[in-house]
């Protein structure tokens, strides 16, 4: 169960759909008028990244690559690479081309400076009181879970079966994938008793690990610096050996750009957040509790 520094509790309705959730990707790369690759600036409506990545590939011949992955059922801006420059006419009906780049490298997952986020919400909250914890997020910082959308409706139990050798899917790419879920799975556990004991502020220990300032915590994996002495001690329940590597992620996140603003039936919010950060977290701290894809009433 996830836990939280700030009790807003306000009280609004959310489900998540391409009508009440979009998501535009900053991107991290160069354009170059003499790259090999282009890069396609891609709307996408009701469709994941590994569908819209699957269709270019098919329908160009080239090899696609892509900075961040992206929900599915959301209305999303995002960008992908193509190992060619041929031009080539394109129409999908649940996807457009809005720009197009050259660029002298493919793209690669975390090739992001973060993601813009526009959410509708609904219910007699007022935009005022959203905005002023929204205020206090961005100044305190917000748990930097991974939310519902990582685990997918199945894949924490395929991934639990993975672990214990129960499930040896044959696809590599959902292999990778299953692999990273219980890497988040465990990261999870570990910040939320990091943040139950924290008070308001969360809790520095002696031996955490940095990055700009911030403490990060541990996935699991191949390669990783660990945390010492009392950090150690609990980062050490939810740390175990996987044929993956390993990363340190951030325990807090702040936003940016964070706006809200009264509109028909609820209220419109906007903010930029950091590259494989959730906003439905930073729903849920508004809230008081846990959001999963059927939201909440």
């Amino acid at each position: 169960m996830r836990r939280y520094l700030r009790a807003f509790s306000l009280s609004f309705s959310f489900r998540q759909s391409p009508e009440s959730f979009f998501v535009e990707e900053l991107p991290n790369f160069q354009p170059h008028p003499k790259g090999r690759y282009t890069i396609f600036k891609v709307r996408k409506l009701g469709l994941s990244t590994w569908e819209v990545a699957d269709i270019l590939e098919r329908s160009f011949g080239a090899r696609v690559g892509y900075a961040g992955l992206k929900d599915k059922n959301a209305t999303a801006i995002q960008y992908f690479s193509l190992d060619s420059t041929k031009p080539q006419k394109f129409r999908h009906p649940k996807m457009e081309i809005l720009a197009t780049y050259k660029s002298a490298r493919p793209l690669r997952l975390g090739d992001l400076r973060g993601n813009k986020f526009v959410i509708k919400i609904g219910g007699a909250v007022s935009s005022e009181r959203v905005q002023n914890a929204l205020e206090i997020l961005a100044k305190e910082g917000v748990p930097n879970y991974f939310g519902y959308q990582r685990f997918g409706s199945d894949a924490l139990r395929q991934a639990k079966a993975l672990v214990e050798g129960e499930y040896f899917p044959k696809d590599r790419r959902w292999q990778r994938y299953l692999w990273s879920v219980w890497q988040s799975y465990l990261f999870n556990l570990w910040l939320a008793e990091r943040v139950e004991m924290s008070e308001g502020v969360f809790r520095e220990l002696p031996g955490d690990l940095y990055e700009k300032g911030i403490v990060t915590g541990l996935l699991p994996g191949r390669g990783m610096a660990k945390a010492g002495k009392a950090a150690r001690s609990i980062e050490r329940r939810y740390d175990m050996r996987l044929p993956v590597r390993g990363a340190r992620r951030p325990a807090l996140i702040y936003p940016r750009d964070c706006y809200a603003k009264q509109i028909q039936d609820g209220v419109e919010i906007g903010f930029t957040l950091p590259k494989a950060s959730y906003a439905t977290i930073v729903l849920e701290n508004l809230l008081g509790r846990e959001l999963d894809y059927k939201g909440t009433r």
